[in-house]
């Protein structure tokens, strides 16, 4: 530093004064230092405890997480959370006690509604097996009944008999469909498996029933393709089954005069077979649900009792891999379709 300076009779002059600064720029220079090496530190100890706690809490959070997605997709494969989990705080407490009583309740009511549907599979398999003999000595005691009925060639109380022997067919076969039902709600797969002509199979339906819809006074027409679709791959009894039920259907509710017809044809990779009435139809509102077991809402006249046998349908369609659904057909009545994959071709390395 500098100023002037009155030096009497000397004149004036200039006065500096200076100091050296090197050693306070070092101390001033290890202070800031020692600063933002101290903001470093306390940062870094903040996200490492950060980050230890979001570890800590995530990993427990998880659990708590795939316990809820276990609950929620099978409530028998319930586990309690253990008290000790750490989660912190009262409330997560509180609500990890709250998802136990939750959970073992749930738990309880699956076991207790397996068990009992378990039972009630087991009672009716048992009921409607039983029912088969007896109905079998009721329809050839009924048919024996109407020969000896006959007079001269004319039976008497023909339509008494035409009732009981339609009624315990009608019987004969919903106790079939019971027990078909049960049989493929037991496994999960198909036992078996072949590659099955699905135009034999209509061919032979169309001539089972040829007696039955000329009984009735209606037409079967059989719609075939020029060209012979892939085979399939399934059960042909069980196919052949699902094919009868849609062409009982059609004979019950085709008046007189009327038309059925069953129609295969080739559908990209698959076939589609076609059972085609000339009855009332089906309403629209109710197609959704006419496959499912016991459903009823308006469709009694138009598909039966009580719909086992369009349930057997989905059921045997689903499991062969294929789909089943109802529209309208031309000029009226109803169009029951399922469409199945074809067989896949052996290679000429498995061959």
């Amino acid at each position: 530093m500098e100023g002037p300076v009155d030096l009497g009779a000397r004149g004036k002059g200039t006065l500096q004064v200076g100091f050296r600064t090197a050693r306070l720029e070092d101390r001033l220079r290890e202070i800031a230092a020692e600063g933002v090496q101290a903001g470093v530190t306390a940062f870094l100890a903040l996200a490492m405890g950060a980050w230890i706690i979001g570890m800590f809490a995530g990993e427990r959070i998880g659990r708590v997480v795939s316990r809820i997605e276990i609950l929620a997709a099978d409530p028998g494969r319930f586990r309690p959370l253990r008290a000790g989990l750490g989660l912190g705080g009262d409330e997560v407490s509180r609500l990890a006690e709250a998802f136990n009583r939750m959970g073992a309740s749930l738990k309880a009511e699956t076991s207790r509604r397996r068990e009992l549907e378990a039972e009630k599979q087991e009672l009716s398999a048992m009921l409607v097996h039983d029912l088969k003999t007896p109905l079998t000595v009721i329809r050839s005691g009924i048919t024996l009944l109407a020969d000896l009925a006959d007079e001269g060639g004319q039976r008497r109380h023909a339509r008494t008999f035409e009732l009981l022997e339609m009624s315990t067919a009608r019987l004969q076969r919903m106790v079939e469909d019971v027990l078909q039902l049960a049989k493929l709600e037991e496994t999960s797969s198909l036992q078996n498996l072949h590659r099955v002509d699905v135009l034999s199979l209509a061919k032979d339906c169309s001539t089972d029933f040829e007696l039955v819809v000329a009984d009735r006074k209606q037409k079967l027409e059989l719609r075939l393709p020029d060209e012979a679709p892939p085979p399939v791959l399934g059960d042909s009894a069980l196919l052949r089954r699902v094919l009868d039920n849609l062409v009982h259907n059609a004979v019950e509710h085709t008046p007189a005069g009327g038309v059925i017809s069953i129609g295969v044809l080739r559908d990209g990779e698959g076939v589609t077979v076609s059972v085609c009435d000339s009855g009332p139809g089906v309403p629209v509102s109710a197609r959704a649900d006419i496959f499912r077991k016991f459903f009823q809402k308006d469709v009694k006249r138009h598909v039966g009792n009580v719909g086992l046998g369009l349930a057997l349908c989905a059921k045997v369609v689903a499991r062969h891999g294929g789909k089943i659904g109802i529209g309208d057909a031309k000029p009226k009545g109803a169009r029951f379709y399922f469409t199945l994959p074809a067989a896949i071709e052996p290679s000429p390395a498995d061959v």
